[in-house]
């Protein structure tokens, strides 16, 4: 299992994120508490024709509702950086193998909702749902046959504003980056307290591609609980690192600007956004983009700052 993956494992086992995204997938007809939540160690076993060998999962939980003990429902939430278009089935399959398992035990086979969060840079293509992977007319026809949607792809980098401001902040900041990285968007910061601070910096820096050295894990771990917020993890960075990992984003908005007829106007506002930000960063204002970002005139007074201060120390 690769750095990144890890990194994104240990954010989903915390109860209070995992319980946000079931939330957002709208699957229950009830919502989701953190501590209907009991967390099963991702180590399972997988049953091979007649072997049985070890597997991983990114996160599984045990849901149980609060009102009926007996309503039980086992949730798998799987990490995926990459498009792999026969995913839904790969989920079908760890479920499978679980009922399979608690069969052997002589324990009660459990519905099992499975949820695929894709990080990639681009559009997720292939199938989102067993429904669509069958084919919804199929599934229409024979609806005694169909799986129904107990296993769903939710691709971060398309989340409506709606679903983010439903996530956990720590999630939110994820899916922020995510959506930053496929350039839909200028980088959002928004001033988000994260309560999982160092899990949360470790999948954002793996995302942006920069190195956590020692001297960034020292300034984070010496933060105040208060301090740990998105605009302070931005305000680390150093000069190199942030450019770095803006320059991730603008090459692949630049691919896909190409692709979809991106006017020189967008991308003349794409740098504008960068300058605002930086004008911003130097002088602890960080807090400030968000809102710039949603009042045009405000957006251009900073602009109008940034311009003059670039102009007059030459920069």
């Amino acid at each position: 299992m690769g750095n990144k993956d890890i990194t994104q494992r240990r954010l989903l086992e915390h109860a209070e994120i995992a319980a946000s995204i079931i939330n957002v997938t709208g699957r229950l007809p009830f919502p989701v508490f953190p501590d209907e939540l009991a967390y099963i160690p991702v180590h399972m076993l997988k049953q091979y024709g007649l072997k049985v060998r070890g597997q991983e999962r990114d996160s599984y939980w045990l849901y149980t509702n609060r009102n009926n003990q007996e309503l039980q429902i086992l949730i798998g939430i799987e990490n995926q950086s990459a498009e792999e278009y026969g995913m839904v089935f790969r989920e079908l399959d760890y479920a499978n193998s679980n009922r399979v398992q608690r069969m052997l035990e002589k324990k009660k086979p459990l519905l099992e909702l499975n949820i695929v969060l894709y990080y990639g840079k681009r559009t997720w293509k292939g199938p989102r749902t067993l429904r669509e992977a069958y084919g919804v007319d199929i599934c229409r026809q024979f609806p005694a046959l169909d799986p129904g949607d107990s296993v769903v792809v939710l691709d971060l980098g398309e989340m409506s504003e709606d679903h983010i401001s439903s996530l956990f902040p720590d999630m939110q900041a994820v899916v922020e980056v995510v959506k930053a990285n496929r350039f839909e968007k200028p980088y959002n910061v928004r001033e988000l307290r994260l309560s999982f601070f160092m899990d949360t910096v470790r999948v954002i820096c793996a995302l942006l591609e920069i190195e956590l050295t020692d001297e960034l894990l020292a300034a984070f771990s010496g933060l105040k609980e208060e301090e740990q917020t998105m605009s302070q993890f931005y305000a680390f960075l150093s000069k190199e690192q942030y450019e770095s990992a803006t320059n991730i984003g603008m090459k692949e908005g630049m691919k896909e600007g190409i692709k979809h007829g991106v006017t020189m106007g967008e991308t003349r506002r794409k740098t504008e956004d960068l300058k605002v930000f930086r004008f911003l960063e130097r002088h602890n204002r960080v807090h400030e983009y968000g809102d710039a970002l949603s009042s045009d005139s405000f957006f251009a007074s900073l602009l109008s700052q940034a311009e003059a201060e670039e102009r007059a120390y030459g920069s």
